[in-house]
């Protein structure tokens, strides 16, 4: 079940969304980004990504460490640090730093989301 806070954060994100779908031109060009989003190679690159974590927590489960109260950080995780990582993995063979960068990045995230 969900608590008072992940409740509030779903109400402003619907709330973020319906403001997005009146604009006219925001609601063009969202449109034209999901369905950019929707190709095919994009699709199978999360299809893995998400198969990949979900064959980690049922080993996880397996193994006892892993149950139920904890899927909606694995979801959190999921959507807030591995989408972004997979969306950044296109300059990763260009730039030598992008690993050093990538990890400073997913090592803060955590501490600024408990503040």
């Amino acid at each position: 079940m969900l608590n008072t806070r992940e409740i509030a954060g779903l109400a402003w994100l619907i709330l973020l969304l319906l403001a997005v779908l009146i604009s006219g031109t925001t609601r063009k060009s969202m449109f034209r980004v999901l369905r950019s989003v929707a190709s095919l190679p994009i699709l199978v690159v999360f299809g893995a990504y998400f198969v990949w974590i979900g064959v980690g927590v049922y080993l996880a489960h397996f193994a006892g460490i892993w149950n139920s109260c904890m899927l909606g950080p694995t979801i959190l995780w999921a959507l807030l640090t591995g989408v972004p990582l997979i969306f950044g993995m296109t300059s990763a063979a260009s730039d030598p730093k992008w690993l050093p960068q990538q990890l400073r990045t997913l090592l803060s995230c955590p501490f600024y989301s408990n503040l």
